[in-house]
């Protein structure tokens, strides 16, 4: 059984309210989860603190979860991309300077990162985003591997806002398109 049926399994029975297929779940993706939470927040403390608030959300919500609309590892990554961003609006810091190659980094904080990007799923995407132009790229990293909002990247990039948005639109449909190939 794969990585990904297994937590659509740990899905389906927390819908039905079993609460040891949440630790389970939780044992299973925290830590890449964690990866994704650290790199908007940039705090430990407040990246664990987005991790527990993200799985009471997907404890509460995970009835809301449907195969058809997405990947699961899709819709938990976005819960905590929320929960961070939020997090960060909540103490008002601005993250500045967008990094040239988001990809490249290399930091020893950055182990559960390291474990995310291998991750099946993650390596698709990461090849559908390799095909895409680099302004557009860049612009969907900036978004939800840093938490920037569009007004942000597009001071970062030195591009208009609709340009920013329609980067990411276009940018995310040619990767969806990709993944469904």
């Amino acid at each position: 059984m794969s990585e990904t049926d297994r937590i659509s399994d740990l899905i389906a029975r927390i819908q039905q309210g079993n609460e040891t297929a949440l630790r389970q779940l939780y044992s299973l993706t925290a830590p890449k989860l964690f990866a994704v939470a650290l790199r908007i927040v940039k705090r430990r403390a407040l990246a664990e603190d987005v991790i527990q608030d993200a799985f009471v959300r997907i404890w509460r919500s995970c009835e809301d979860y449907t195969a058809s609309k997405g990947s699961v590892w899709a819709w938990m990554t976005t819960i905590v991309r929320n929960r961070a961003i939020d997090c960060v609006r909540r103490d008002r810091e601005v993250l500045m300077g967008a990094e040239e190659d988001l990809w490249e980094q290399s930091d020893p904080a950055d182990g559960p990162m390291q474990a995310f990007l291998r991750n099946e799923e993650t390596v698709a995407i990461r090849k559908c985003l390799d095909q895409l132009p680099k302004d557009q790229r860049q612009a969907i990293l900036v978004a939800y591997y840093e938490g920037h909002t569009h007004e942000i990247i597009a001071q970062q990039l030195g591009a208009p806002l609709g340009t920013i948005k329609t980067w990411i639109r276009r940018g995310l449909l040619r990767v969806k398109e990709c993944l469904q190939s």
